[in-house]
């Protein structure tokens, strides 16, 4: 009986902790890095992770960009090219936290990126769109569809 007051107890403070917000699961990034010179940031994964369609990700977004690219790199990919990129460009808002769900899965992922700058990968983000970083990664609950 105790035990589930406790229990009762912690769940209670969980909700009220979260303001309404979406609580996730940090991945596992061994290693948060960031380029001035191409406006992103990243997470390093190890060991490297499998992500199921359908999964969302909620990303923390440092820096000034208003829109970023979201990639996903495969082990192996070359990080200086496009490939792994998810969809079209995603505005920031104002609370610098975006929702991704991926419409496919992605498998033997080592980084998670975000891109900003004007033009990254030659995709025209608008002119005075600023760099992006990348300050935490986690896997949550899809929110409900409106």
């Amino acid at each position: 009986m105790r035990r589930k007051l406790l229990l009762m107890v912690f769940m209670v403070v969980l909700v009220l902790s979260a303001g309404g917000t979406v609580i996730g699961q940090p991945l596992d990034c061994y290693n948060y890095g960031e380029s001035i010179q191409y406006g992103s940031g990243w997470c390093d994964l190890k060991p490297p992770i499998n992500l199921a369609e359908e999964t969302c990700l909620k990303l923390t977004i440092g820096g000034t960009a208003t829109k970023v690219l979201v990639r996903l790199l495969k082990g192996g990919e070359d990080p200086n090219s496009a490939v792994g990129l998810i969809g079209d460009p995603i505005t920031v808002p104002s609370n610098r936290i975006i929702i991704v769900k991926l419409k496919k899965a992605y498998l033997n992922v080592v980084q998670v990126s975000v891109h900003g700058n004007p033009s990254p990968f030659g995709i025209d983000l608008g002119i005075n769109n600023g760099p992006a970083r990348l300050d935490m990664v986690e896997k949550v609950d899809c929110p409900a569809e409106k």
